[in-house]
């Protein structure tokens, strides 16, 4: 980040917005309880810190991804995917069974499975950036009730699997459903073999 908090940014970063998709607007309202004139606002500034910083600036100061740049991120994909309804089925009949949102960057499809009555305890998201959650937090004012689970970790790495890292426990006792839409295209070909295989082996049922 350049001096002064200016970041530079390039040609298809979104600088002008002035909307956000009404999926997004509707879980920000009912969710998180944003008056319908407080959303954008919420979604483009930090509030809660002492200087005023873009929450989205802050967010693209730690990675440079498009998803972030052009606000894909308040997309959500899980609700489009041919099995959501078979997801949401199992997390609600077996209440032993457990999601893992991988990749999860701000875990806006986990806010989403909240906000469908998951318990939080069934709930749990991973990204290499652990300075994400906290901005999830902030983003969905949910700290103090989600109750979901944040593990971070290189998911590519000889070391992932090893029984000391908070991912190997989550994917060894307590997984059942993996789901990463914004994950494997950030990969080469053997990095996404490799992350696979860690995602697959572990996997208890």
């Amino acid at each position: 980040m350049a001096e002064g908090n200016i970041i530079n940014k390039p040609a298809w970063y979104q600088t002008k917005v002035q909307s956000i998709n009404a999926e997004a607007r509707r879980l920000f309202e009912n969710y998180s309880g944003f008056k319908p004139d407080e959303v954008l606002p919420h979604v483009l500034k930090l509030l809660n810190l002492p200087k005023i910083h873009r929450q989205r600036d802050e967010a693209f100061s730690i990675w440079h991804y498009p998803c972030i740049g052009q606000l894909r991120f308040l997309s959500f994909s899980l609700p489009e995917h041919t099995v959501y309804s078979r997801v949401l089925a199992r997390l609600r009949e077996d209440p032993s069974s457990h999601f893992l949102e991988a990749g999860c960057y701000f875990g806006q499809e986990i806010r989403y499975l909240a906000d469908q009555g998951i318990p939080g305890i069934q709930l749990m998201g991973c990204d290499v950036e652990p300075a994400f959650f906290d901005l999830g937090y902030k983003l969905f004012r949910d700290q103090n009730t989600l109750g979901a689970t944040f593990v971070s970790g290189d998911l590519t790495s000889e070391q992932c699997l090893e029984s000391s890292t908070g991912i190997s426990r989550c994917l060894a006792n307590m997984v059942d459903i993996v789901f990463a839409s914004s994950l494997f295209q950030l990969w080469n070909y053997e990095c996404q073999v490799h992350a696979a295989i860690n995602f697959g082996s572990p996997l208890p049922r």
